[in-house]
């Protein structure tokens, strides 16, 4: 099973269960629940400061993929 990690709280997310996402600078970012991508929403500089890192909670997909 494939994870991604929470850029808010930190918590292991399997991405195959329809997780909350956002989309942020051309990254899909995934979140255990509505209220750490709403924070994310919020700031999201805060949790992935000024380049998007590949260990940072993201995962490689076009725009056109989030939902």
């Amino acid at each position: 099973m494939t994870t991604v990690r929470d850029p808010v709280c930190g918590m292991c997310v399997p991405e195959e269960r329809g997780t909350v996402t956002r989309v942020y600078r051309g990254r899909t970012y995934g979140f255990c629940c509505d209220n750490c991508s709403d924070a994310f929403g919020g700031d999201p500089e805060r949790f992935v400061g000024g380049d998007a890192d590949p260990d940072d909670g993201g995962w490689a997909a076009p725009d056109s993929a989030a939902p």
